[in-house]
């Protein structure tokens, strides 16, 4: 099982993430960090459903990544300002049911660059 407490997570300043809600409505949030596997994001409202959502996440200086998910935590909006949510991607690979290996590398290039930025040195596992 997946358990993000034990991946590394990378703030980006000024990325944020773009969803539809389940009322069809577009939402942009903040993201709180990015894993190799993951995002957690904030969120006003809980608008969003536990079913596969796609997702776009936008860091300065890259180009828009697609990628597709699953809500798997989600903290409440009514007890914790702010609550996030956390969205577990679907695997890479080349079927159609799984995210593509460019996005994959999208995801690892934003997180190297970022980390050659602030941690020199610093390295990630990507499975």
């Amino acid at each position: 099982m997946f358990d993000r407490r034990h991946s590394e997570r990378f703030s980006v300043a000024g990325a944020k993430l773009h969803f539809k809600t389940h009322h069809g409505d577009t939402v942009e949030s903040e993201i709180a960090d990015l894993t190799n596997s993951s995002v957690r994001f904030k969120i006003a409202h809980d608008p969003i459903s536990e079913d596969i959502i796609e997702v776009g996440i936008d860091v300065p200086g890259f180009h828009l990544v697609r990628i597709r998910g699953r809500i798997i935590w989600k903290s409440d909006p009514a007890q914790e300002n702010p609550a996030f949510a956390v969205m577990q991607f679907l695997p890479f690979g080349t079927d159609e049911r799984y995210n593509s290996m460019g996005t994959r590398n999208q995801i690892k290039t934003i997180i190297e660059k970022h980390t050659q930025r602030n941690e020199p040195g610093g390295r990630i596992t990507w499975g």
